[in-house]
């Protein structure tokens, strides 16, 4: 007899068991795949930070877990957004104590990002940006340094409100407020709580050390 370590179902030839699909044999078979590999990762830190449980979590708890199917839909949803902070996602689910099933809505994910755009220190904002930009030209086959000029507005919205591109980029360069300049009045409405004019000209103002360095660097990358 031939049996399955997964669900230790016998069968009497070795040829039946090595077809057989189990949905436990199914769950570690896709162990690699990039949504299961962020939703164990979301797993591990739902049971580190939103429980009193000291263990670490193993891929075999994971795979024999009820909420197997809802941590994966939360790696698909991350991955379909592209968000670059998955850990810090779920550190801000985890302290909104937000319901599992609603980790893949968008109400939540857009508070963060308008969160995170506001308090993010200004080189990580920088950093971000530039390696989104820089992405965005291998992908597309662009110079990235033409990303201002190039990017299709309907991109651009979902760049900005998936947190791509920083409002201290945007509002301090002149190739930025071009690309905003082609928004027509929809696309304009949809950014409006993302870049936020006068919550960032009040912030520019009084953090002007940090908005010179932002047009520096901007001039130096041929970005101003």
């Amino acid at each position: 007899m031939h049996k399955c370590e997964y669900c230790k179902k016998s069968f009497k030839r070795e040829g039946t068991l090595a077809t057989h699909m189990c949905p436990k044999k199914m769950r570690h078979m896709q162990k690699n795949d990039p949504n299961v590999r962020i939703g164990f990762r979301a797993y591990q830190l739902f049971y580190k930070i939103g429980t009193a449980s000291k263990k670490v979590k193993t891929y075999e708890d994971f795979a024999d877990s009820q909420y197997y199917a809802a941590f994966i839909r939360f790696g698909s949803y991350c991955i379909d957004l592209g968000i670059d902070d998955v850990s810090g996602y779920v550190e801000y689910l985890l302290a909104n104590q937000v319901k599992l099933d609603r980790w893949d809505k968008d109400t939540h994910f857009n508070a963060w990002i308008k969160n995170r755009l506001k308090s993010e220190s200004v080189d990580r904002a920088f950093e971000r940006t530039v390696l989104f930009m820089t992405e965005w030209g291998e992908e597309t086959g662009n110079d990235w340094h033409t990303y201002f000029d190039r990017v299709n507005t309907n991109r651009a919205v979902f760049h900005i409100c998936s947190g791509k591109l920083s409002p201290w980029v945007l509002f301090a360069s002149d190739k930025a407020q071009h690309l905003i300049d082609r928004f027509n009045e929809e696309q304009l409405g949809i950014v409006a709580d993302y870049i936020d004019a006068d919550y960032w000209q009040r912030k520019m103002n009084v953090n002007k050390p940090d908005f010179e360095w932002v047009t520096t660097v901007l001039a130096q990358a041929d970005l101003a």
